[in-house]
C-alpha cells in the first residue's frame, strides 16, 4: 500500500532537504519557513544543519527558527551559545531559549542577566518573566537596577507578569 504524505509533510520533507542547499540563503530561508510553520519534530533537521553551517548569518537564522519550534530537545545544543563572541549570535541564543520557555532555560536566562550587552540582559528579563517562576525574581529584582533603562523596564515588566500570575491565584 502506498501511502500519501499530508500537505504539511511533504511541505516538511521540501524544506528539511533544502537545509543541506548548497546556497546558503536558500539554506537559511528554509530554516526560517519551518521554523514559522512551527513543528517541533523539525528541530533535529534544522539542528543536524546547523553544527555544520559555516556561514554565520544562516546560523542566526536557524537558532530563531529553533526558538520559534520551542523544543525543548535542543535546549543543550543553544545553551553553549548564550557566552558566544558574536553579539548577534549570543542575541538571537538567548531570544530563542526565552521562546522555548521552559524552567530548564532559567540558569541561562540568569547567565544573560549578567551579560556586557544592554540588549542581551533586556531580552534575558523579558524571557525570565515570560517563564514566571517565582525563582527568577531575585534575579529580576536586581535586573531592576540595571545601568540601562531598557533593562530596568523589562526587569520591572517581567516581575509584573510575574506578580499578576500569582495574584490571581
Amino acid at each position: 500500500m502506498i501511502q500519501q504524505l499530508t500537505t504539511t509533510e511533504l511541505i516538511g520533507k521540501t524544506l528539511t532537504q533544502k537545509l543541506n542547499d548548497p546556497d546558503r540563503q536558500v539554506r537559511a530561508k528554509a530554516a526560517e519557513t519551518l521554523g514559522k510553520l512551527g513543528n517541533p519534530l523539525w528541530a533535529n533537521a534544522i539542528l543536524q544543519q546547523f553544527h555544520t553551517e559555516t556561514d554565520q548569518a544562516t546560523q542566526l537564522i536557524q537558532i530563531l527558527a529553533l526558538g520559534n519550534l520551542q523544543n525543548p530537545d535542543v535546549i543543550p545544543d543553544l545553551a553553549v551559545f548564550v557566552g558566544h563572541q558574536n553579539l548577534e549570535i549570543r542575541s538571537a541564543t538567548v531570544s530563542a531559549l526565552s521562546q522555548i520557555g521552559t524552567p530548564v532555560v532559567i540558569d541561562y536566562l540568569r547567565h544573560a542577566l549578567n551579560d556586557q550587552e544592554a540588549n542581551i540582559r533586556a531580552i534575558a528579563a523579558t524571557g525570565l518573566g515570560e517563564i514566571g517562576s517565582e525563582e527568577v525574581i531575585p534575579a529580576l529584582a536586581a535586573a531592576c537596577s540595571d545601568r540601562d533603562d531598557t533593562v530596568r523596564l523589562n526587569a520591572v515588566e517581567a516581575l509584573g507578569k510575574i506578580g499578576d500570575r500569582y495574584s490571581h491565584r
